[in-house]
């Protein structure tokens, strides 16, 4: 299904809903030359799957409440996620700005997380998302946002990793070695002491 039809307005249960903030869209990522490290400059695409505004169905069904997700798992809209996804262009808008950081996930992916919000008691918002080199054009970079959602657990939540989104776009894009995964050397120096 083509992304902007995945993100076609929709009128669910009798209310009319729009979908145009997830719609992909591009971000100009320019940073200029800052001591050993040389200018940057790439375009972020930013592409959203349907887990940021819906929970896994366990009834496999259609119409304008379920969505098939980019792993073929039928999804169900939740209200809840829907209006936390309103956020979702002005988060990432930051996250290229490297207004906030992002951290390493478990799965090889990235997280991003935003306090808790008047109203959510201790619930930070969470972002998981990949960022992967074009295969057709050099110096786009694409931002796969796979979930966000409202973590229901804040004391199990890990941000040990910390990670500059502009390091992260400079070692994919290859002009700047790539710094190995795992512990950082602080971690590993602590461990050992």
């Amino acid at each position: 299904m083509a992304q902007n039809n995945v993100w076609a307005d929709r009128c669910i249960n009798g209310r009319a809903f729009s979908f145009r903030h997830l719609r992909t869209f591009d971000i100009s990522f320019d940073k200029p030359a800052k001591g050993p490290l040389p200018a940057l400059s790439a375009i972020i695409r930013v592409v959203f799957d349907c887990h940021v505004v819906t929970e896994k169905s366990t009834i496999v069904a259609t119409g304008p409440a379920y969505w098939l997700d980019r792993g073929g798992h039928c999804r169900k809209f939740a209200e809840s996620r829907y209006l936390r996804s309103l956020e979702l262009p002005t988060i990432v808008m930051a996250l290229v700005a490297d207004a906030i950081p992002c951290y390493r996930a478990k799965y090889n992916n990235y997280m991003v997380w935003k306090p808790p919000a008047d109203g959510d008691g201790d619930s930070p918002y969470l972002l998981f998302f990949d960022l992967y080199r074009s295969p057709h054009e050099g110096r786009l970079l694409i931002l796969y946002l796979q979930s966000a959602y409202l973590k229901d657990n804040p004391g199990g939540m890990r941000r040990e990793q910390r990670k500059a989104f502009g390091r992260l776009c400079a070692e994919l894009l290859g002009v700047i070695p790539a710094k190995a995964k795992g512990p950082s050397s602080k971690s590993v120096k602590a461990a050992k002491s």
